[in-house]
């Protein structure tokens, strides 16, 4: 039992010091889920390892090169087919996210405004927080490993500032400056309030394992296992102690956690640490299971509720609750998204789109290391040599063009062709490379991601035409489009419709934000409001809003440049359609499909009024108009 080091106030005045009854049983309860979720977890893992080493293949930093080189040792290649197919993938589905990455409108026309600021300041998080870092990752997870997953979660972070000058007021009454903090005076200050992605390694998500991965909130509990240091957790209880406890006993307990004792991973590690001078030196990591349980409080003993509420729970170590908490936040929602876009709807764990194509890559490797291999015997010479005729010393140390010597009693008795004979070679993996050419065939037929996606122009064959090249390449975004499409109503909408919720309920201060492009163009038509920034108070995001879900097809992708041209000139043209069509806005639809961001920068307000000429006359004689020949007259006077 760990000694009580300083007295805690815990949620709820309940006792959840380390040993207590009630600390114990919440304990049992977490590690009963993590261990159930990590054993279905725990049988992909081979599986995984397979994909890292594919996707990862190294040398060990350790290791000899010469080692590979020996005649004992074989350097394993790994053609990077599948790489170039998971990157080809990634960087389509991050070309569709175009900034700000999630749209809002208002349910009702009382809502837009308030929506379209939501969408700014949400948008200002994504760009100060990076979010497309732990996007990234988590779509990359997603095509590797069949899922990938994100924790939105919301948070205050502080900062030191120095005054530079007096601050204080003007008093009326003794007609002088009160200062009431003088320069030099440091201060605490809020320096960002708001959403943080953080994306979850697969191997240590813990999801319930009674529903497909992706249907997280459907599940009574969902978790991770994740490595922080006892002085991160330490500040985190020093910031918010009415969220964290316990934080000062971890270092009387084993920090790592039974459910990540070791690197399960297939990937290349850089932890090398010693786990003894880690101790000494008070910098042993420390592995906390976070997990949200949707649980009833009065059977867990944690109040009198009976009906399910959304706790929070932080296990240091397997050993000290750190967190136990209602989460509190009003859409009741698990704050974790799952992206599983090869999912069937009904496995647990879906398999990602690098397993399907393993075995391939396994051919593939197997082709090119056999090729190499033959080529090696014909190359390091496989000799037959009479030991009673020569040095076997000098075959054994010989390199390229080395001098190997006869014994002595053979000197002069002309017996070097009997001594040595070569044994030939022949190269039976001449039709390996071919082989591997037709494999790789087949994995961009089975993945989508065919060579026109990848940049790789065809060769040879008869000219293709514009049009058919045209309809293949659309088809080929079409396929990949629709993991795309997938993977935003899967994650994407749910993310977005976390940040929006979080962001209404629990944001404080006042923020500012600045629009650019079509929303700025927006904004300027419908609210008259002007350029630059705009402050946004709390109040003013309380609406009731919709996520606009993404369609998976790149920003102005859904047409073709050309045909638009076409036909913007056929308007263009013809004074009917021209009178019917507004031409200025299929110019810039056109402009942004072709890859221009900022179109609205070459717009001229000052559009032309049209009038008669009793009207001009009329406004220049009250002095409203001037002729250009007053105007420049003025400017020579000026």
């Amino acid at each position: 039992m760990i000694e009580q080091r300083i007295k805690y106030e815990y949620p709820r005045d309940l006792d959840l010091s380390p040993g207590s009854a009630l600390h114990e049983s919440v304990k049992a309860e977490i590690l009963l889920r993590a261990r159930e979720s990590n054993t279905i977890i725990k049988n992909r893992h081979s599986d995984w390892r397979k994909i890292d080493q594919t996707l990862t293949a190294f040398l060990p930093a350790d290791a000899d090169e010469d080692a590979y080189r020996s005649d004992n040792e074989e350097l394993q290649i790994v053609i990077p087919a599948s790489r170039a197919t998971l990157e080809t993938a990634l960087t389509y589905w991050l070309s569709t996210l175009d900034f700000p990455f999630f749209y809002y409108d208002g349910s009702g026309p009382e809502d837009t405004l308030g929506a379209r600021m939501l969408q700014l300041v949400i948008g200002n998080q994504a760009h100060r927080k990076k979010m497309i870092l732990a996007l990234h990752t988590m779509h990359r997870d997603a095509l590797s490993y069949g899922f990938g997953a994100v924790n939105v979660r919301w948070t205050v972070e502080k900062a030191f500032r120095t005054l530079r000058r007096d601050v204080g007021y003007f008093s009326e009454m003794d007609g002088e400056f009160i200062v009431t903090e003088p320069a030099g005076t440091r201060q605490e200050r809020v320096i960002y309030e708001g959403n943080i992605l953080d994306a979850i390694d697969p191997y240590h998500y813990l999801p319930d394992p009674n529903y497909p991965v992706e249907r997280v909130n459907d599940g009574e509990f969902v978790g991770f296992v994740s490595t922080t240091s006892r002085n991160a957790l330490l500040t985190l209880e020093r910031n918010n102690p009415e969220f964290y406890f316990n934080a000062t006993h971890l270092d009387r307990i084993n920090q790592r956690s039974s459910l990540k004792l070791y690197d399960n991973t297939g990937r290349p590690t850089t932890f090398a640490g010693n786990q003894e001078i880690n101790r000494q030196l008070g910098t042993t990591p420390i592995d906390v299971i976070w997990m949200q349980i949707d649980l009833v409080p009065k059977e867990w003993g944690l109040g009198d509720e009976e009906y399910p509420e959304k706790w929070m729970f932080g296990l240091a170590g397997d050993e000290v609750l750190i967190q136990a908490n209602p989460m509190g936040l009003d859409h009741n929602h698990f704050t974790i998204a799952v992206d599983a876009p090869n999912s069937d709807g009904h496995s647990a764990l879906p398999i990602g789109e690098m397993e399907v194509e393993y075995g391939l890559q396994y051919a593939v490797d197997f082709l090119w290391n056999s090729h190499m291999a033959n080529l090696r015997k014909a190359v390091n010479l496989m000799l037959i040599v009479d030991p009673f005729l020569v040095n076997i010393n000098d075959f054994k140390r010989g390199r390229s063009g080395f001098i190997a010597r006869m014994r002595r009693s053979q000197f002069g008795r002309g017996t070097a062709r009997d001594a040595v004979h070569q044994i030939p070679i022949n190269d039976i993996t001449r039709a390996n490379i071919g082989d591997i050419q037709f494999l790789m065939d087949i994995m961009s037929r089975t993945s989508g991601v065919t060579d026109p996606i990848q940049g790789i122009m065809r060769s040879g064959g008869e000219r293709r035409s514009a049009t058919e090249a045209r309809g293949t390449m659309q088809s080929a975004l079409s396929r990949l489009a629709k993991g795309v499409r997938i993977s935003g109503s899967q994650a994407l909408q749910d993310i977005a419709y976390l940040l929006a919720e979080h962001t209404i309920q629990l944001l404080s201060n006042e923020t500012y934000v600045r629009s650019i492009g079509e929303t700025e163009d927006q904004m300027l038509a419908d609210y008259q409001v002007g350029k630059g920034r705009y402050r946004v108070d709390p109040s003013l995001l309380d609406v009731n809003f919709d996520v606009l879900p993404s369609d998976g097809t790149l920003p102005g992708g859904n047409g073709d440049p050309q045909v638009w041209t076409q036909l913007f000139q056929t308007i263009a043209s013809q004074e009917t359609l021209a009178q019917t069509f507004d031409i200025p806005r299929i110019f810039t639809h056109i402009a942004r499909m072709m890859g221009a961001k900022n179109v609205q920068n070459f717009i001229n307000n000052a559009r032309p009024v049209v009038q008669s000429d009793e009207e001009v006359a009329k406004q220049v004689q009250n002095g409203n108009l001037v002729r250009p020949e007053e105007l420049n007259s003025n400017l020579e006077e000026i």
